[in-house]
C-alpha cells in the first residue's frame, strides 16, 4: 500500500512511500516448539532445499550439523539418507 494506493512491489519506485506498521503486537497465543523442531527449522532455513516434486534436501560438510539434522528429522519420523 502506498500513498497512491496498492502497487505490486515490482512497480515501486525510489520516491514511493509504502505503508508499514509502526508496531507489531506479540502473538496472543503461542505454542512452544520442541528442540528438534527448532533445530530442523533453523538448518532448513540456512542450508535446506524444498523443490516441487523433489525430496527435501539439506547440504552441509559439517558432521555435527549433519548429525543434528539427522536427529531432528527423526522427531518427525523421517529417516535421513546421506548422499556423498
Amino acid at each position: 500500500m502506498t500513498l497512491a494506493g496498492w502497487k505490486p512491489v515490482s512497480e515501486l519506485g525510489i520516491d514511493d512511500q509504502p505503508a508499514v506498521p509502526r508496531r507489531v503486537p506479540e502473538p496472543l497465543r503461542t505454542q512452544r516448539m520442541a528442540n528438534d523442531e527448532v533445530v530442523l527449522l533453523a538448518h532448513m532455513i540456512g542450508d535446506g532445499s524444498c523443490v516441487k516434486n523433489q525430496p527435501i534436501r539439506y547440504a552441509s560438510i559439517d558432521r555435527e550439523n549433519l548429525r543434528a539434522v539427522t536427529k531432528a528429522a527423526s522427531h518427525f519420523g523421517v529417516t535421513a539418507k546421506r548422499d556423498d
